[in-house]
């Protein structure tokens, strides 16, 4: 894709390519009706990635307009991005709406051999070595007259839904980067990856999504990651990581925190930093970033309306 364009999807299953400099179309690809409605797009120089919200992923060969590869994951796609430290360029963060709370808030899939990598959770408890791998539907596209019978009995088997269970939080924005400016980044080295890939480079993830919660993941040293904003019981939590495959990176309530010192000396940077940060009041829908002189900051906006700055500085987060 020329620098000079910029890929868009038009309506519910066609892509396009708008060349900016004569706000034309200039190329349309027709995406499979059976694939389901476009929900997301993940664009590169020479191809890009499309998500549906039947959970499909296509990988489409812009040069020649054609479908290299789709695959099934599970749940309706939300965001797509690559990954920013590890797999190459060939590793993709993918987020569903979740169904239940196995599911994890990111998958990442190895986009050559549509292999489960790593995953993104939020946990209560920290996760067993001998804990099965999350259940992910892959593999195989089915055809049309396996998808019609599909919607036909899931039409059949569908049953009253609960309006008074609590929803599951979903991930519906999410951006990734190398390092931002104002946040110390050490380089990768051996003992700090766990995952298959040691070449990894210094990166960063941010998800928000349902739950107005921003997390920011340091994909590198997975300790230093921090909640930017959201309620006082979500930011007390401790980032981990396993050895196992797929690799696993997850949250859980930090039970070894220190409580700040009793009495008028105690230091005030660490009583400031147990302060929740006024959280969002509806679903966070978008994120952003945006690099000063001065500082680095991280943009999210909700569904009401409402945008908010967070600046990023070293441990000292807050808001503008």
């Amino acid at each position: 894709m020329a620098e000079s364009s910029l890929l868009l999807f038009t309506n519910t299953s066609t892509i396009a390519r708008l060349d900016i400099r004569t706000m034309e179309i200039s190329a349309r690809y027709q995406h499979p009706l059976e694939y389901g409605v476009i929900s997301a797009i993940c664009p590169t120089p020479n191809w890009c990635i499309v998500g549906t919200t039947t959970g499909t992923l296509s990988i489409w060969d812009l040069r020649f307009g054609l479908i290299v590869k789709s695959w099934n994951v599970h749940g309706r796609i939300t965001a797509l991005q690559l990954h920013p430290a590890r797999g190459k360029g060939l590793w993709l963060l993918v987020s569903t709406l979740r169904a239940d709370n196995e599911t994890p808030l990111v998958s990442v899939y190895d986009i050559e051999s549509s292999k489960l990598v790593e995953v993104y959770e939020v946990r209560a408890t920290k996760p067993l070595s001998s804990s099965p791998t999350p259940v992910v539907e892959h593999d195989v596209i089915k055809t049309k007259a396996e998808l019609i019978a599909g919607l036909a009995a899931k039409e059949e088997t569908q049953t009253t839904i609960d309006t008074s269970a609590e929803p599951i939080p979903s991930v519906l924005a999410m951006m990734v980067g190398q390092a931002f400016a104002s946040l110390a980044t050490a380089p990768a080295e051996a003992g700090l990856l766990n995952g298959p890939d040691r070449t990894a480079q210094p990166g960063w993830l941010v998800t928000a999504g349902d739950d107005r919660v921003v997390r920011y993941w340091d994909l590198v040293k997975v300790p230093e990651s921090f909640i930017v904003c959201g309620s006082q019981k979500e930011r007390d939590v401790a980032f981990k990581q396993t050895t196992t495959e797929p690799v696993q990176f997850y949250t859980i309530p930090n039970i070894h925190r220190q409580a700040p010192a009793a009495g008028p000396d105690r230091h005030a940077g660490v009583a400031q930093q147990r302060q929740p940060l006024r959280p969002h009041y509806d679903a966070i829908a978008a994120l952003g970033a945006v690099e000063t002189p001065f500082s680095s900051c991280v943009i999210s906006g909700d569904r009401s309306g409402i945008v908010k700055v967070w600046r990023m500085e070293g441990q000292a987060k807050g808001q503008i």
